[in-house]
């Protein structure tokens, strides 16, 4: 149990970065996915863990549903593991050619316990023997009405699930080699791309003529606020070119949401010449430009910083 607490944490750990979060979560169905898919590995093997510690059992006294239940245990956590897969990859696991452990236990479930009164389109038919069981196993009868004998072969649940154990771990030690080699490939793209490098080395100069534009030039506003706007729309293209989406960014979500405010009002005031009613109402919309910016750009250094470790 402790093999998938410690790999599922990790696995958590990794998606919670945020140069990969804002792809996971931009819907919220993948999200939930990852997270559902995840709970329910370790909730499943807490099942298969319970079913090793039980004592000796048969049919009479608890038998049917201790092994209806790790099966189904042992079933639905392969289901959890593929679509944890399919919700980080965008494609399942193939589980039958990489997997033939796997995929025995999966058919294994269905004729035993899934869909043992018709198999296909009543293409087999099966049952458990009730004097077989145990907590070692049982022996599954099976009827192919195509074929003139019975079968029985002799099922091994502790191997089984022995098996089960090794192959999920693979799985999700080959989850945390992929999502790690995503997070790498995601920051070498943007590494010698700084976000820094997208404020000009004239911007204090433009924030400051604006304070000119109220009390002295008005005329010079325009060209200045337009270089504002135009590095608030840079830095906010070059953010979402790394993460695609602020979901994950709730900080820097609010900041663009009032810088955007900001220089909309600025504009209007400026157009409208509202600013001569008022010029110390528009310099309370300067000064605040002026912090949200300062703000911003010690995030946009530790975003660099991030994508250059």
């Amino acid at each position: 149990m402790i093999q998938f607490e410690k790999s599922c944490s990790e696995i958590r750990g990794l998606i919670s970065q945020s140069c990969i979060t804002g792809k996971l979560i931009e819907t919220g169905i993948i999200w939930k996915k990852i997270c559902s898919s995840l709970d329910v590995i370790e909730d499943s093997q807490l099942a298969i863990q319970f079913y090793l510690q039980l004592p000796e059992f048969s049919a009479h006294n608890g038998g049917y549903i201790f092994i209806y239940g790790v099966l189904q245990a042992a079933f639905i956590q392969q289901d959890a593991v593929d679509n944890l897969y399919l919700a980080l990859f965008k494609h399942k696991i193939d589980i039958k050619n990489k997997y033939p452990n796997l995929q025995r236990i999966r058919d294994l479930r269905n004729s035993a316990i899934g869909h043992p009164t018709s198999r296909g389109k009543d293409d087999s038919f099966h049952g458990i023997s009730r004097v077989t069981i145990s907590k070692k196993g049982f022996t599954l009868a099976s009827f192919y009405p195509k074929k003139p004998d019975t079968s029985f072969t002799d099922i091994l649940i502790p191997e089984n699930l022995d098996k089960q154990k090794k192959d999920i771990m693979k799985i999700l030690r080959l989850i945390v080699k992929k999502i790690k080699m995503n997070i790498s490939e995601q920051r070498e793209k943007f590494k010698n791309d700084l976000l820094q490098n997208l404020i000009p080395k004239s911007f204090e100069y433009h924030l400051t003529k604006l304070y000119d534009a109220l009390y002295h030039e008005p005329t010079i506003y325009k060209v200045n606020l337009d270089i504002i706007r135009k590095t608030y729309e840079d830095l906010k293209k070059g953010i979402l070119d790394r993460y695609e989406s602020l979901i994950a960014l709730p900080n820097i979500k609010d900041s663009f949401k009032m810088l955007e405010y900001l220089l909309q009002q600025l504009y209007s005031k400026f157009e409208n010449n509202s600013f001569i009613n008022d010029p110390l109402d528009t310099r309370i919309y300067i000064d605040s430009l002026k912090k949200e910016f300062k703000e911003l750009k010690k995030t946009i250094i530790e975003i660099d910083r991030e994508f250059q470790s």
